[in-house]
């Protein structure tokens, strides 16, 4: 009965982590891709101008 509960811990354990691991390599690419449009955007701003000169 224990070593059940230890392993249910273990597992729950490893669970969490996975998770965690997950959300947080989705919320790096989410944040790498708002960076790519906020330097697109800055690129497209400062091109604009020129343009319409």
């Amino acid at each position: 009965m224990v070593m059940d509960w230890i392993r249910l811990r273990r597992g729950i354990f490893l669970v969490i982590l996975v998770a965690v691991a997950f959300s947080a390599s989705v919320s790096a690419q989410v944040l790498e891709r708002e960076s790519e449009r906020k330097s697109e955007a800055l690129k497209e701003s400062r091109e604009r101008p020129r343009s319409a000169k």
